[in-house]
């Protein structure tokens, strides 16, 4: 989970600077278009809130489903799995949509938008102290994962 999790997170870094040095080496063909610019703003934020938000509550929906069924620890990593990347998708999606619309206006308050969804991908990064909270893992269990 760890390695998946930092490529996903990695390679929307390495867009982020591939679309920094196209803007610093080129102009961007928006970048003066003030309404057009509000209007996309508007859009990134309402989406990128809607991503993160509709994320966590799945997130949150399938650990509890995780804890309360009765399943192996297998099964349990399985769904925390499931949820972790569901929620790392939506999250990845708001910010390469935030990225795409820097690329195009150049307006770095996108890249504050792309910024701060990678600290709530990160926010939920996988650790065993986290697993063991977010399922309510046994002591048992929690041996067996060390």
């Amino acid at each position: 989970m760890q390695i998946l999790f930092m490529a996903l997170v990695a390679g929307m870094l390495m867009l982020a600077i591939v679309f920094i040095v196209l803007n610093l080496l080129a102009d961007a063909p928006l970048k003066s278009d003030k309404e057009f610019f509000r209007i996309i703003l508007t859009v990134v934020l309402f989406t990128s809130t809607i991503l993160l938000t509709i994320g966590d509550k799945i997130f949150r929906k399938r650990i509890t489903a995780a804890r309360e069924t009765g399943v192996s620890l297998i099964g349990k990593l399985h769904q925390y799995r499931a949820a972790l990347l569901l929620y790392i998708a939506l999250a990845e999606a708001a910010g390469l949509f935030a990225l795409i619309i820097y690329f195009l206006t150049a307006n770095k308050l996108m890249l504050v938008a792309a910024g701060l969804i990678l600290i709530a991908m990160f926010l939920k990064r996988p650790e065993k102290s986290k697993i063991f909270n977010d399922l309510q893992l046994s002591s048992q269990e929690q041996s067996e994962l060390n």
